[in-house]
């Protein structure tokens, strides 16, 4: 049997920085590029954000920022490239958040759950704050990430969805989008990255925001627009465009859930395997892996992002640099 820990929210968050936002965390000897694309930045950007948004609105933060800080905790190694058929977020939140090692209220959960249903128009209003923050800072991160991050060219984002998002395109925004991805993909200077990366992220967030504010006069049609196109982005663009590019061709998200999952489910039992993939992290599941012989040696570097996929021979996609 495998034994899971018990762990505080502050341990839960932590681990989070072993665990895929936009892609795999695990580093490849010593090319430590996939540091940058962890899920604890991404919430600390959501958490900015959410305090962003309720100031504009005159909003009490409190109680929105404490389900953002909990609404990504619930998350296996690998995210969403394991866990998609076998792993539901929203189902799994309660008994989550109440085995945490926290006092967290039953409201508090109730609006995690609702924030990871997507559905707007149910939501209680501090959810509704935490949930479009979310939203936001996936309209700045993606872009941002597939082209510094991954070396993809900005042509790839179709005009009307860079209008819609309000992404800068001008000449100095790509020339601040390519020193960041050279930064990142060519020195590999890892501080510096990050560093700039939230520069131009705050730069970004505000020019988005201020599109929906002086189009709208509260905050809830705000919302609403933003939570509207967010919608049309991600079943117009997200899905059939970007997913199959940091999903599949970098993180082998389907060799992933045919190789790996069903060998922990038959070893360990589903209830089991949950629990143990809920309390460890990208590298610590890669080695229980290897301990379990679950893999060919050979097959070992599958589970590494390949951050170079669109400079190489095959590529369908166009390089950045």
């Amino acid at each position: 049997m495998v034994t899971s820990k018990k762990l505080s929210i502050q341990s839960a968050l932590n681990r989070l920085k072993g665990i895929t936002g936009f892609a795999s965390t695990l580093c490849y000897h010593d090319d430590h590029r996939p540091t940058v694309f962890n899920r604890y930045d991404h919430i600390n950007r959501v958490w900015w954000v959410n305090q962003s948004i309720c100031k504009l609105f005159n909003a009490d933060p409190t109680q929105s920022n404490e389900i953002v800080v909990l609404h990504d905790l619930n998350r296996w190694p690998f995210a969403q490239n394991l866990e998609k058929g076998y792993f539901n977020q929203a189902e799994n939140a309660e008994e989550y958040l109440m085995n945490l090692n926290a006092d967290i209220s039953q409201v508090v959960i109730e609006d995690v759950i609702m924030l990871h249903r997507k559905q707007l128009s149910g939501m209680r209003e501090n959810a509704k704050y935490a949930f479009i923050s979310d939203i936001i800072t996936g309209f700045v991160e993606d872009p941002i990430m597939i082209i510094s991050g991954l070396n993809v060219h900005p042509e790839l984002i179709p005009s009307n969805i860079v209008e819609m998002l309000g992404l800068d395109f001008s000449n100095e925004g790509i020339i601040s989008l390519r020193e960041l991805c050279e930064v990142l993909n060519r020195n590999k200077d890892i501080n510096k990255f990050l560093s700039m990366f939230q520069t131009v992220f705050k730069k970004q967030f505000n020019k988005t925001i201020n599109r929906y504010v002086d189009k709208y006069d509260t905050a809830e049609k705000v919302f609403e627009a933003i939570f509207n196109d967010a919608s049309y982005v991600k079943s117009e663009f997200l899905k059939p465009v970007i997913f199959p590019i940091n999903n599949e061709y970098v993180c082998h998200a389907n060799w992933i859930q045919s190789n790996v999952m069903i060998k922990i489910i038959n070893d360990l039992g589903y209830q089991e395997a949950n629990r143990f993939l809920l309390s460890i992290d990208e590298a610590e599941l890669l080695d229980f892996i290897i301990r379990k012989n679950y893999v060919l040696e050979s097959e070992i570097y599958n589970f590494y992002p390949d951050l170079d996929y669109s400079t190489r021979f095959e590529s369908t996609i166009k390089s950045f640099l």
